[in-house]
């Protein structure tokens, strides 16, 4: 029969309440001592063992706690020792200590840990999330985790917090992560600690005000000028790959769409309404419908290709071979920036044909068409559901749309 009691037992005037396991093991009665994290006066603790009325507060409140836990954390550790696969000999005071520590810190469910839910709403929303989402939640679950190895601990849902912040900024700092890429990346935390609030977890009361303050080292936009375009178009005596390439680069930059939307391009969604033609299709991203100009840089290819659009090849291949034919144009203007080199960030300078990948065409194409078209239609055509993110997306702060209002108007003055 096994007991677990409680009591003083320390020469100084204020200690901690120890407790105290007894079990019999082949006849001889066995105790273990451990202290827990309750501490006390020695009079009050003389007082409280006598069964004496507490008129002050702060005493009635303590005799409260002591009375609560005492039963929680007896039934605790009982059930424990009744239970566990141990023998007899293996209880002693490491065991109760290690039992009254996983009472006062239980370790977490999978679901509470914030790397435990992460997959199950992973999980959740993979018949729901595009494959660019789920690469995404994918990616952060590997650096979660590697900020909970840093840290020495798995991260509760409710203990992302302040503290958690500055250590999640923190480590995509020193692995050299823009600072916009760390402001977009917490916003996807954010988005999973709502969902398991939703379900009954519970957040850190800092949680809503949490939020990565706007940086200064944001990377310039990299955008082929309608002159780099006309580069492009001029090259000759490419090889078949990247004749390819080249075409698919040009189709990019007049239509405006992620990699994901124009390599899916075929003449059946093409749409032609007297003398003006149109491309249809739903972006694989947002779902969104979008019709887009087929403007006579397309048409022309459609027609090189005997109204064909160019073959269909791997995000991975186009990124590869846009820079080459970017640097066969001469396309190396050298920019400053962070580039991801060894799987981490480093700043220095590059030319730019280095830094094209798939999606230099659909920026290419919202920039240069910026201050011609409205951005009302243009955010139609590229499928941006506001105008304010679109002008984000080209870098336009206030300032240089106040700027570019002015300038149209003064030359419509004229």
């Amino acid at each position: 029969m096994a007991s677990l009691t409680f009591s003083y037992n320390s020469p100084k005037q204020r200690a901690n309440i120890e407790a105290r396991l007894t079990f019999n093991l082949e006849g001889k009665r066995i105790s273990c001592y451990c202290r827990i994290p309750i501490e006390v006066d020695k009079d009050f603790w003389t007082a409280y063992s006598e069964g004496k009325t507490f008129r002050d507060v702060d005493k009635v409140n303590l005799k409260t706690k002591i009375d609560s836990e005492s039963i929680l954390l007896r039934k605790h550790v009982l059930n424990q020792f009744h239970t566990q696969n141990h023998t007899l000999s293996q209880i002693d005071g490491s065991w109760l200590k290690q039992s009254i520590h996983e009472y006062y810190y239980p370790v977490p469910t999978q679901q509470e840990t914030l790397t435990g839910y992460w997959q199950y709403y992973t999980e959740l929303k993979k018949h729901e999330d595009s494959a660019v989402k789920q690469i995404k939640l994918a990616s952060l679950y590997t650096r979660l985790q590697a900020i909970d190895i840093k840290a020495g601990k798995t991260h509760r849902i409710d203990e992302v917090n302040e503290t958690y912040l500055s250590a999640f900024i923190a480590w995509h700092k020193a692995k050299g992560y823009a600072h916009g890429t760390i402001m977009r990346d917490f916003k996807w935390i954010r988005t999973v600690c709502r969902h398991a609030a939703g379900n009954g977890f519970q957040l850190h009361p800092q949680f809503a005000s949490l939020h990565v303050k706007v940086g200064k080292d944001k990377n310039p936009m990299i955008y082929l000028e309608p002159r780099e375009i006309d580069l492009v178009r001029d090259l000759s005596d490419l090889p078949d790959y990247l004749d390819n390439v080249r075409d698919w680069l040009l189709v990019a930059c007049s239509t405006g769409q992620r990699v994901s939307d124009f390599m899916r391009m075929k003449p059946s969604m093409i749409r032609r309404d007297q003398s003006r033609s149109f491309i249809e299709l739903t972006q694989k991203k947002t779902g969104a419908p979008v019709t887009i100009p087929l403007l006579p840089e397309v048409d022309e290819i459609l027609r090189k290709r005997q109204g064909n659009f160019p073959r269909a090849i791997s995000d991975q291949k186009f990124n590869e071979y846009a820079k080459e034919v970017c640097q066969r144009a001469k396309i190396d203007t050298i920019i400053r920036v962070k580039k991801r080199v060894d799987n981490q960030y480093k700043e220095g300078e590059y030319p730019k044909y280095e830094l094209i990948s798939s999606h230099v065409g659909r920026r290419s194409f919202a920039t240069n068409y910026y201050g011609k078209v409205s951005t009302a239609i243009l955010k139609n055509i590229t499928g941006h559901s506001t105008e304010q993110m679109l002008l984000k997306y080209i870098g336009k702060t206030s300032n240089d749309t106040a700027a570019d209002a002015y300038d149209l108007m003064v030359a419509q003055m004229r």
